[in-house]
């Protein structure tokens, strides 16, 4: 309980030490208005605001900031909740490059804080968390690590459930924070290292941290990525990862491979992305397969949708219709992989069937002003009619508003 109190405490005192002369800072209030239908009607409003800074301290930067947020949720099983006081430190970030003195271009690249954390696919670990971020580039070459502590993220912005643990622990009021995890990499980047392709490798790890936790979940990774342009207007990104998750001296291997094509089209300001994810077990009677270190939803309808359980493949295009309009959509269709009852308890787990269903979903982005800014989402879910128990006949919905003011 005392490590947000001490976190805040230390983002006032640093801001009040620096030259206000040199301080660009601001406030973003934004609303969040959510409505979606699927075994039951679901409403939901966030109200936020949001206080920032970033300042130049000689060669380096500083950026911070401090989330407020109310939120209001109603479900038609449930009836209405509301969570008046939510406060969290959104960033807290110090970075710099150091030049190193030669002929070679080279010189070595910082974030260290609370700072968004990828590995190289975006689909292992993909999160704000806390940590140090070191590249050294030459050239085109870049070789870097990172290590962060998952344990100082409210358990409420934590999305790694790898033991039975971590879910246990969303409902229990006497903690506040995620799981204690260490999560770090070493990776390699080499740019157009042949005929203007890119190439990436990384090996990452996880450990759980708690000696009390029961089972103990850790798991380690290895990855490999091209990509570059096939010709002037279209690129090609192609990359695949295995893994294993150990507990109780038992190992589980899993494999994911990832593809994503995309074509920009400058006449008519638009891009066209097809893209897809396949993730399988390895050995017999593996019933994990691939499982990432948080999980991530590939369904705008569906959050329970997260990509280690599903096969799919989207279609997408946006255009950027004006300075201050953009829109887009896709079209997205799942396979299943491991979706149990408890994810989407309409399916039908004792007829499975191999395709889940399809979903549409739209979007846009309206720039009123340099202050103000409107955005929209919906998506349509269509499930195969074989997938799911007999006599249930539900299309599932969600619509989204929001609206950002900076002060």
């Amino acid at each position: 309980m005392k490590r947000k109190p001490i976190l805040v405490c230390m983002l006032i005192l640093l801001c009040l030490s620096l030259p206000l002369s040199s301080v660009d800072f601001g406030l973003n209030i934004g609303n969040v208005s959510d409505f979606s239908r699927n075994v039951q009607n679901i409403f939901s409003q966030t109200n936020s605001t949001v206080l920032w800074l970033n300042t130049p301290i000689k060669d380096f930067s500083f950026a911070a900031s401090v989330v407020y947020k109310f939120n209001y949720i109603w479900t038609s099983l449930t009836g209405s909740y509301i969570k008046p006081y939510y406060f969290d430190v959104g960033s807290f970030e110090f970075s710099g490059f150091i030049p190193l003195p030669g002929n070679t271009p080279s010189g070595i690249r910082f974030d260290a804080g609370r700072i968004q954390a990828d590995d190289i696919t975006g689909k292992i670990f993909s999160t704000k968390s806390d940590g140090l971020k070191v590249s050294w580039g030459i050239n085109n070459t870049t070789l870097g690590v990172q290590s962060y502590y998952t344990g100082l993220t409210l358990k409420s912005n934590s999305s790694i459930f790898l033991s039975p643990q971590d879910t246990e622990d969303i409902d229990n009021e006497d903690v506040v924070f995620g799981p204690s995890r260490l999560v770090y990499s070493v990776y390699a980047v080499f740019q157009e290292f042949l005929l203007r392709q890119n190439a990436s490798l990384e090996f990452l790890g996880q450990n759980d941290l708690r000696s009390e936790a029961s089972p103990s979940v850790n798991t380690y990774y290895g990855s490999a990525v091209l990509s570059g342009p096939l010709f002037s207007t279209l690129r090609y990104s192609a990359g695949t990862s295995f893994g294993v998750l150990q507990s109780d001296n038992t190992s589980n291997f899993g494999q994911l491979i990832t593809g994503n094509l995309s074509l920009r089209i400058p006449s008519k300001a638009t891009s066209l992305t097809l893209s897809g994810l396949y993730t399988l077990p390895w050995g017999d009677g593996n019933t994990a397969g691939f499982v990432p270190v948080n999980e991530q939803c590939v369904s705008v309808v569906l959050p329970e949708l997260k990509h280690d359980m599903v096969t799919y493949i989207g279609f997408e295009t946006s255009t950027q219709r004006s300075s201050v309009f953009s829109n887009g959509f896709k079209l997205s269709s799942y396979l299943n992989k491991s979706i149990d009852s408890f994810a989407l308890p309409v399916l039908n787990v004792n007829r499975p069937n191999l395709f889940v269903g399809g979903e549409l979903s739209v979007y846009g982005n309206f720039l009123v002003s340099s202050e103000f800014s409107f955005m929209y989402s919906a998506g349509l879910f269509v499930f195969n009619p074989f997938s799911v128990i007999r006599g249930i006949n539900i299309i599932p919905f969600r619509v989204s508003l929001s609206a950002t003011l900076k002060i």
